[in-house]
């Protein structure tokens, strides 16, 4: 996974007797995005990696946020998702600045930073 936006975390005021508050995080990856939201004083947080990348070490992903929100019990769900992405452009050289809005000299793609795969 390469990251493509430093992460952002937000405080989440209360909102009712349910939902008491917390902190909810992203970071933008190349292949989509992860988030968390975390719910403190219910002791439960929420984690989703969304990808299409075919490369993901569920393991690595899964031992990672255990070990890093010390979890007793997790759920896990995993959807396969992107199972009918093109497997070529569809769309010409020459169209590119159409569809995207921009002419194709201007755009200027930032390099994208790895993801250490360290925990802590």
């Amino acid at each position: 996974m390469k990251k493509l936006s430093e992460p952002q975390v937000f405080f989440a005021p209360p909102l009712n007797k349910k939902d008491s508050g917390g902190y909810s995080g992203y970071v933008i990856i190349n292949e989509s995005h992860i988030s968390c939201h975390t719910f403190p004083y219910r002791l439960f947080v929420s984690i989703d990696v969304y990808t299409c990348s075919n490369e993901m070490d569920k393991e690595f992903i899964i031992k990672f946020f255990k070990d890093t929100f010390q979890l007793k019990e997790t759920e896990i769900n995993f959807i396969k998702r992107g199972t009918r992405f093109p497997s070529q452009d569809l769309v010409s050289f020459s169209q590119r600045g159409l569809i995207l809005g921009v002419k194709e000299h201007t755009y200027k793609a930032k390099k994208p930073a790895k993801i250490a795969k360290s925990a802590k």
